[in-house]
């Protein structure tokens, strides 16, 4: 535990110097999200915990906020801003989400794969310091912060050990509580992941959840029970989630993100290489040439993968040593050939669905999700669970006896963490300090609020500039709603915004005959409020656009789906706390009987 702890103090003297950077200003994309923490603060003020914040009046003139993809309300994050200012939620969110990541990564080599403490240690600090959480929280992609619970999620669904002293009968018993809880976990895990708004990242978490479970299959057998708990998981979440699921589905079907082309890279080949260079290496300097079918650049916070060379550095030494006793190793029965051959297959998707072929590339475009994406390289986040999850496998199976064997892997781990530290600190992390975005209007109007329990109500509508910037949303501060505002379900230049008639101005005019305001609910259900999308409240509405302006909540009509969404995600998280709850109140029991 203490090489874990020193690990961990290791990685945020590298990291937490970001968060702010000199000057007080931190990555560019929290210009999204620090606005929308306010705005969840000031909607906590004026109506306290329990009331659903539909819609925002602090941008665009008026649009969704729960519904919104990259709003996470429910969130750590949020409710610690109802605390604390968004900067310090922002650090207390790195410090406790890598925390869960590096203990997380112990648990499921510990528990999950039965590993020694070394090859545990080993895999852990190699997930604390992988490159794609680092570079999101760092470049201001705060949804990713939940990327940390893959290892946590991943564990609670492998069987634990067996404990030799319970008879048959309890053993079944135990088994078939732990499965509720277990299940309780991982479902957890995966609707944290989609309410904290990461939810391009959820495929490739999934993705590496069953390899993971057939590489598990590979070394124990195959067993059932990983994928019942996958699929109980799975049910319980979107329970958990399906409040914001489908007004979010609503939302996104007035707003489709498919008119951008979808980037692909010019060859497998090259592809493989770039994402071997990215995990072991670093991003590539090449990457603006070898993508190709695409309208934006993608920076280098796209290609930040890495397990560090450290991890590279123990796969090959490992290799080696089988290479040379190859003829000592026993052949692979064929079930666990199968198995094998559909873990390189799904190790082959990422790459695969990243290829740019133009049948191929038209093909993945006229898919759901697929069609959607502006980019698919996130799915290459898929490998860090997975390398490091072999490599910790790997250590632990190398063909060398005792005495000299441990002493073989304790060098090789510590060589292996020291390489990935040294790596760390030496990579040049000035891109993150390019694109910035200034962290002290936000703090100071948080500070105001916080202090006078009074908020800006939204007065008028900004309209700055003519292209939405960093900045555009800070407006709301002034008591202004920008025209031109940072969206991106609108589009990176807001091609869908509908923005006419929104002008410049008041709100409300006693000389204009109507409201210059957005009805947000016409972005979420148009049939049901018999309007379309972009219309603005009509002048009998003007109760309900002052309850908006004021950031308090408004009467509007959902369809029936989206009240039965609502409370069955009610239901099944008074269900998991109740199970969680139990389970807890029998494990105290127990302990206390001596038992």
């Amino acid at each position: 535990m203490t090489a874990l702890g020193v690990l961990y103090l290791i990685y945020l003297a590298i990291y937490l110097p970001f968060l702010p950077m000199a000057g007080g200003t931190v990555g560019h994309d929290y210009g999204l999200h620090f606005p929308n923490l306010l705005t969840g603060f000031y909607w906590h003020l004026q109506n306290g915990l329990f009331a659903i914040p539909w819609f925002s009046p602090s941008q665009c003139g008026g649009f969704p906020y729960f519904p919104d993809p990259n709003v996470a309300y429910v969130s750590v994050p949020q409710f610690l801003v109802f605390v604390v200012s968004p900067m310090p939620a922002v650090q207390l969110t790195f410090l406790l989400f890598s925390l869960i990541g590096l203990v997380g990564c112990y648990i499921l080599m510990r528990c999950g794969f039965r590993s020694s403490r070394v090859a545990g240690v080993l895999a852990a600090g190699l997930f604390l310091f992988n490159g794609f959480f680092a570079a999101r929280m760092l470049v201001g992609h705060l949804t990713f912060h939940a990327f940390a619970l893959t290892p946590l999620m991943i564990a609670a669904l492998l069987p634990g050990l067996p404990d030799r002293h319970e008879s048959a009968q309890s053993r079944f018993r135990l088994a078939r509580a732990g499965f509720a809880v277990r299940a309780c976990i991982a479902g957890l895990c995966l609707a944290y992941m989609f309410q904290s708004g990461m939810v391009h990242g959820i495929p490739p978490v999934l993705l590496a959840t069953v390899i993971i479970i057939l590489i598990h299959a590979l070394c124990f057998g195959w067993n059932w029970q990983p994928w019942l708990l996958l699929a109980a998981a799975g049910l319980l979440s979107l329970a958990l989630c399906a409040g914001k699921l489908v007004s979010e589905l609503a939302l996104l079907s007035n707003f489709p993100r498919d008119d951008y082309p979808l980037p692909g890279i010019v060859s497998l080949w090259t592809a493989l290489r770039a994402i071997l260079q990215a995990l072991f290496l670093s991003p590539p300097g090449d990457a603006a040439e070898i993508i190709t079918n695409s309208m934006w650049l993608l920076e280098r916070h796209e290609w930040e993968y890495g397990v560090s060379i450290g991890a590279a550095l123990v796969l090959l030494a490992i290799a080696a040593v089988f290479v040379s006793r190859r003829r000592h190793l026993a052949p692979l029965a064929t079930d666990r050939m199968l198995v094998l051959c559909g873990i390189l297959l799904l190790l082959l998707l990422p790459i695969a669905i990243n290829w740019y072929q133009p049948a191929w590339n038209g093909l993945l475009k006229s898919l759901p999700y697929f069609g959607n994406s502006s980019n698919l390289l996130r799915f290459f986040s898929t490998y860090i669970p997975v390398v490091i999850v072999v490599v910790g496998l790997a250590l632990d199976r190398l063909p060398i006896g005792d005495p000299s064997g441990r002493s073989i892997r304790l060098l090789l781990a510590g060589g292996g963490l020291c390489a990935m530290v040294l790596q760390s600190i030496g990579t040049d992390r000035s891109y993150y300090a390019e694109k910035t975005y200034p962290i002290a209007p936000v703090e100071a109007a948080y500070a105001r609020a916080s202090a006078t329990r009074t908020i800006p109500s939204i007065k008028a509508i900004g309209g700055n500039g003519d292209r939405p910037s960093m900045t555009s949303n800070d407006a709301m501060i002034d008591g202004s709603s920008q025209r031109y505002c940072y969206q991106p379900l609108f589009g990176y230049q807001l091609e869908k915004f509908p923005v006419a008639p929104l002008r410049s101005g008041p709100v409300i005019d006693p000389a204009r005959q109507d409201i210059n305001l957005k009805n947000p609910a016409c972005y979420v259900f148009p049939a049901q409020n018999n309007c379309k999308p972009g219309d603005h409240f009509k002048l009998a509405e003007l109760d309900k656009a002052v309850a908006f302006l004021a950031y308090r909540p408004f009467a509007f009509e959902q369809p029936l789906r989206q009240k039965l969404a609502t409370w069955l995600s009610l239901i099944a998280m008074i269900g998991v706390i109740a199970t969680l709850f139990a389970a807890s109140a029998v494990a105290l029991m127990k302990r206390t009987s001596g038992r």
